[in-house]
């Protein structure tokens, strides 16, 4: 059983989000359960780190980003969510097993170098295999 980190930060860092997935798609993951398809799939969430301020300013390339209206309201709610969050995640992993996780932080600026992170990751993998 995983910590309780209570329900609005649950749901701001999508932990909610990937266990309904886990349980709607677990069937098709399961390769102890017959199926009439050949192929099973694999299913991997990628996730950045948590921001480690609660501010909604954004730093990037030598630009600062300020959240306005519900973005920004959304940051009020958590004093300083990135010790819950990290110690959520590494439940995840030791439970799961299906996060990808990278060293940036998960944040909508950020999404390019998460896609060519975690692809490259991907596929460096299967060129290994």
């Amino acid at each position: 059983m995983g910590i309780d980190t209570g329900s609005t930060l649950e749901s701001k860092y999508d932990l909610v989000d990937r266990q309904i997935f886990r349980s709607l798609y677990a069937r098709i993951n399961d390769f102890n359960v017959d199926t009439e398809y050949p192929l099973r799939i694999g299913i991997v969430f990628c996730v950045g780190l948590p921001r480690r301020s609660s501010n909604c300013i954004f730093e990037g390339d030598g630009y600062n980003v300020t959240l306005a209206n519900r973005a920004e309201e959304a940051f009020k709610d958590i004093e300083n969510p990135y010790p819950l969050v990290l110690r959520s995640l590494q439940e995840e992993v030791l439970q799961y097993n299906d996060l990808l996780d990278g060293d940036y932080e998960d944040i909508y600026y950020n999404l390019t170098t998460k896609l060519m992170t975690d692809l490259g990751r991907f596929l460096g993998r299967l060129e290994a295999d």
